[in-house]
């Protein structure tokens, strides 16, 4: 399983919660910013670790923009999420991360800015990942809201 536990400066990232997800291999975690003497819910993740030729990804969403009023989106924090998740998925994985709270991104890619050109596909491109995709219109009725997928190559 993932490990997204961690610590930067005085703030804590936990995984507060992990629930069975619709198959065996899924998992939902809920995870939380601790410091400053309190917590605050920070996101969820769904992570399937892959089965045949299906292959493993991880989803961030609901994502807090000001738990404990830090700033995620453009933080150390929100950096070092994605590059446990890249180092966590083997070759070809895939990460998925919800950015309507993310205003800068939402309005780049609104504006029609290629994915690795908005402010969180550039950063998922330092830590990585490839092959970045805008999924603005998620098919079927579960895939949730506006994403930005890549690949781990």
């Amino acid at each position: 399983m993932i490990d997204l536990d961690l610590k930067l400066g005085e703030f804590e990232v936990l995984v507060k919660k992990v629930d069975n997800g619709r198959s065996v291999w899924e998992k939902n975690l809920t995870l939380v910013l601790k410091g400053k003497g309190s917590e605050d819910f920070l996101m969820f993740a769904k992570v399937f670790e892959g089965y045949g030729y299906y292959r493993p990804w991880v989803e961030l969403f609901s994502i807090n923009p000001e738990p404990l009023g830090l700033r995620f989106f453009g933080s150390e924090i929100e950096r070092e999420i994605y590059r446990r998740i890249y180092e966590f998925l083997p070759k070809l994985g895939r990460i998925f991360v919800e950015y309507y709270e993310d205003r800068e991104t939402l309005y780049a890619l609104r504006r029609g800015e290629e994915p690795e050109r908005s402010r969180m596909g550039r950063v998922l491109f330092e830590v990585g990942f490839r092959n970045l995709r805008n999924w603005y219109y998620p098919e079927g009725l579960r895939e949730g809201g506006q994403k930005i997928g890549g690949e781990k190559l």
